[in-house]
């Protein structure tokens, strides 16, 4: 079975997506943009597509909940929960409506004559009790297959409702019925396309980790593919790992046409792709951690350690020194005027501050976000 290469969208209503619109993709797609970067009018346009290739499963941002989501897994509006029942149940060649109503008519049956019985004295009237309607399948699943969970917490452990558990533990009940139901359908003629909004909404590291694990064992299936969309540093830099089955992908909307758009993403710095560097890379959110790392990679690379080499490095790359230092020495002003007050490039400046804010004397001399992305960006051109 081959796995889509390409998101492609063929026809559309064009608000934010143009027909003709195409993104390479591959067993997992990691999909990033700002807010109103079109992601979710992307993934509406493609599930409108019309294929015989492939079944979307998909999980909106909000409201994936065990039972009351309004959302479809596939087309029909259930949780994500029953439909994915619904689905392993079929598989396992159970008809819900079917097998589900001809007891219920058989019991129906058997009332329904004795009432005749009694009613004999009415001519040529009788009674007919019997379903004639299937049942839809969240209806049957719930009312057969009511969820409890056992909360061991308590001393005795305990049933307790889905809704007394927190949100984040009922996704991964939810998203483990997922990685069965991937499993469950090896031998599918489609191909199942899992869609996932947002998969960090209410989930601890811990569980981050461990769901990116269940998404990228599903992917590998030969039957699976993911696409998921996040604004979390921690799912982008989970993923940086196997360039071959994986794929991180920008979009921004055009500020001309409107139409959303695939961003460029620069390529690494660092020789180990770092959380702080996504942040940058990927987000344009510039950290203290990011500039720490900058900062000692230049060192690394010039064999400039001491602050006074690396500065005339930096000097001589075109850097001013343009802030002012005062250094410290056991809690105290230092003694050597050499160093109270001296000038400094901003990126010295910055490292100081960040490894050192035990210094009382520098304590009100800070750094604005500005000056912090100005000297990231320095940096990064040196580099």
């Amino acid at each position: 079975m081959k796995k889509l290469i390409k998101l492609t969208i063929k026809e559309n209503d064009e608000k934010t997506i143009e027909s003709g619109f195409e993104l390479d993709i591959k067993p997992y797609t990691v999909l990033i943009g700002e807010n109103n970067s079109g992601k979710t009018n992307l993934i509406n346009a493609f599930r409108s597509q019309k294929s015989k290739e492939y079944e979307i499963i998909y999980f909106s941002a909000t409201n994936i909940e065990l039972e009351k989501s309004d959302q479809a897994s596939v087309s029909k509006k259930t949780s994500p929960l029953y439909q994915l029942l619904a689905e392993i149940l079929k598989k396992e060649k159970l008809n819900l409506s079917k097998d589900v109503i001809k007891p219920i008519n058989t019991k129906l049956a058997e009332i329904a004559e004795k009432i005749n019985k009694n009613i004999k004295f009415v001519k040529n009237k009788e009674t007919v009790l019997e379903m004639i309607d299937a049942l839809n399948e969240e209806a049957v699943i719930k009312n057969l297959i009511p969820l409890k969970i056992l909360d061991k917490y308590w001393k005795d452990a305990k049933k307790v409702e889905s809704g007394e558990i927190g949100q984040g533990t009922q996704r991964m009940i939810i998203f483990a019925l997922l990685k069965y139901y991937s499993e469950q359908n090896e031998e599918n003629e489609k191909l199942n396309f899992f869609i996932i909004e947002e998969p960090e909404v209410y989930l601890h590291p811990k569980l981050k980790k461990e769901f990116n694990k269940i998404l990228s064992d599903i992917s590998k299936k030969e039957n699976n593919q993911i696409l998921i969309t996040t604004h979390d540093p921690y799912f982008v830099e989970m993923n940086t790992d196997d360039k071959e089955n994986k794929t991180i992908i920008a979009v921004q909307r055009n500020k001309k046409t409107g139409f959303t758009e695939k961003v460029n993403i620069t390529p690494s710095i660092l020789p180990n792709i770092s959380h702080g560097e996504i942040n940058y890379r990927i987000f344009d959110v510039c950290s203290d951690s990011f500039h720490n790392e900058l900062y000692g990679y230049l060192q690394e690379k010039t064999c400039n350690w001491v602050e006074d080499d690396l500065e005339k490095y930096l000097v001589s790359k075109g850097l001013i020194k343009n802030k002012k230092w005062t250094r410290e020495k056991d809690g105290k002003i230092h003694p050597d005027p050499r160093y109270i007050n001296y000038s400094i490039t901003l990126q010295s400046f910055i490292r100081n501050k960040i490894h050192h804010p035990e210094n009382q004397t520098m304590k009100n001399n800070g750094f604005t976000s500005e000056e912090l992305k100005k000297s990231i960006e320095e940096m990064t051109s040196l580099l």
